[in-house]
């Protein structure tokens, strides 16, 4: 008898009478690892002797033996595959074979593990297990699934095993179990669940001796979920005059009443994931006028701009990682503005998800959203001024004349604004009292005629004078009312002067108007009625 550490048995006859047969039988266990899928065996007769051993000479030879006799024995024996899927989507078909896919914090998942049957043989006693990764939290198996759950999941021991009695040949069997990404889940891990198939049989338990082994399992199958998360970055310029691009890094400039300016807004994605259903909004200043949209702007305005409400917001349905949208507008500086104002408009994303609506948890984190981005522009105007004086010959004050005597004048116009003023129209308003009224030295950009003088260009800051000489007559001190520029002076005798032509001049400047509607106009009073109107 073979004691397994030789392959070999043996039996001894004494006789074999002729005519007869002996057969002799031996039973023994396929082993369930053997690597091959054939035995076989051979049978020899080793030697014999045509007479006993007590009748045999010395000299007497053993017999012929036959050939060998060899017999095949074929190995069946079942064999198991094994598929472990995902669902990242809902349009995701069970078992589609997703290995890998991308998700975000706080994202639910369905896992379909499925055994299958690959041979003619019956598998017994199959057990298939799930080891589920730490981030992946709350986990449910279905409770259809086939077989018996013999180890619940739970956070402290993340794992589950089935047991299924039997599968036929070509039989499988899916098991369904649901969790949920954690929302604390850090995006530098990346999550595995590993299903293996740990054992199964070729014979039925009641028939299986003690230690009889399990068949030999396959390798194991492996899900990875990488979690993603979108960062979304902002950035907005704008155009200060028309050479100047859009979106040309911008963001502080200078412009003057009615310029046109064009904004850029830049939302860039940074991240990992996906954002969705982002919403720009950007604060218009109340002295920016006649907003538009461009065209061609991805998305819809879902706020457009007014006077009552000029928060203008822009919805953007999603935003792929490393994706940039831009968003154009453009504005008119109100030709009203007068003076130094600075406008700032303020841009900012005020939401953005991270999974599109209806597929939304509230495990879910808020996306990353950067710092708002604000652009100032500071509006640039002429300010004038006025002041008349008598130019005297000495420090005398008020510098008397008598009649028939040559009084000179001087008017100073300084520009103290931060823009140059364009084609000036200056007038002097001379009393019936004054006569031979004419122009003194030579003013650079002056145009002196009958009427206005007229001054191409005021740089800024800069101060004009001039002066004007003129007989005085008379006696009566007048006074002008303001008027605007082409409408008739009304001058009215005031009082009556002790010293004739006795004058203390000045022009402070009541009220300067820009708007494109009126004539922008300025005021003084003097007892020698001169007026200068800037149009």
């Amino acid at each position: 008898m073979s004691d397994g550490s030789t392959p070999n048995l043996g039996w001894t006859l004494a006789t074999l009478p002729v005519g007869e047969t002996v057969a002799l039988r031996f039973t023994g266990t396929v082993a369930s690892n053997t690597a091959t899928d054939v035995i076989t065996s051979t049978a020899s007769v080793a030697e014999f002797f045509a007479a006993p051993a007590a009748d045999r000479t010395p000299d007497m030879l053993a017999g012929d033996n036959p050939s060998p006799d060899v017999t095949t024995l074929q190995i069946v024996a079942p064999t198991m595959a094994l598929d472990l899927d995902v669902d990242c989507d809902p349009a995701a078909e069970p078992g589609d074979g997703v290995d890998h896919c991308d998700v975000v914090p706080g994202q639910p998942v369905t896992m379909r593990f499925t055994i299958t049957n690959t041979s003619d043989e019956t598998a017994y006693d199959v057990v298939a297990g799930v080891a589920v990764d730490q981030w992946l939290i709350d986990v449910v198996p279905d409770a259809a699934n086939p077989g018996s759950l013999l180890v619940p999941w739970s956070s402290a021991a993340p794992t589950m095993a089935w047991s299924v009695p039997s599968l036929a040949a070509g039989e499988s069997v899916t098991f369904v179990y649901r969790g949920l990404v954690n929302g604390a889940t850090p995006t530098d891990v990346t999550l595995h669940d590993i299903g293996s198939i740990d054992e199964f049989f070729a014979v039925a338990e009641a028939d299986r001796p003690v230690g009889f082994p399990s068949e030999p399992v396959p390798a194991h199958d492996q899900v990875d979920l990488d979690p993603n998360l979108p960062a979304l970055v902002l950035d907005q310029d704008v155009s200060c005059d028309a050479a100047a691009e859009p979106g040309d890094g911008v963001d502080r400039c200078a412009v003057t009443a009615g310029d046109r300016v064009t904004y850029t807004i830049r939302v860039r994605n940074t991240g990992d994931g996906s954002a969705f259903d982002v919403v720009v909004s950007d604060l218009v200043p109340a002295g920016l006028v006649d907003v538009t949209m461009a065209a061609g702007n991805p998305g819809s305005v879902t706020d457009g701009w007014t006077l009552a409400d000029p928060d203008v917001r822009f919805s953007v349905p999603r935003i792929d990682p490393g994706e940039e949208i831009t968003l154009v507008y453009s504005a008119t500086v109100d030709p009203a503005i007068t003076g130094s104002v600075e406008l700032s408009t303020d841009a900012e994303i005020v939401e953005a998800f991270v999974a599109p609506e209806g597929e939304r948890t509230s495990a879910m984190p808020a996306a990353e959203i950067g710092p708002g981005d604000s652009v100032t522009l500071v509006t640039e105007s002429p300010l004038l001024g006025v002041a008349v004086q008598l130019v005297c010959p000495d420090a005398a004050d008020p510098c008397p004349r008598v009649p028939g005597s040559t009084v000179e004048f001087e008017v100073r116009v300084p520009n103290s604004g931060d823009a140059d003023a364009h084609d000036a129209l200056l007038r002097v308003l001379v009393p019936a009292g004054l006569s031979g009224v004419v122009p003194v030295g030579v003013v650079p950009g002056l145009s002196p005629t009958a009427g206005p003088w007229a001054i191409p260009m005021w740089s800024s800051p800069s101060t004009r004078s001039w002066s004007t000489v003129s007989s005085c007559f008379g006696s009566a001190g007048w006074s002008t009312r303001p008027h605007r520029s082409g409408s008739r002076s009304t001058s009215s005798p005031r009082s009556s002067s002790t010293s004739p032509c006795r004058a203390r001049i000045g022009c402070p400047v009541r009220r300067v108007d820009r708007s494109p509607r009126r004539s922008p106009t300025m005021w003084f009073r003097s007892c020698r009625p001169s007026r200068w109107i800037m149009t």
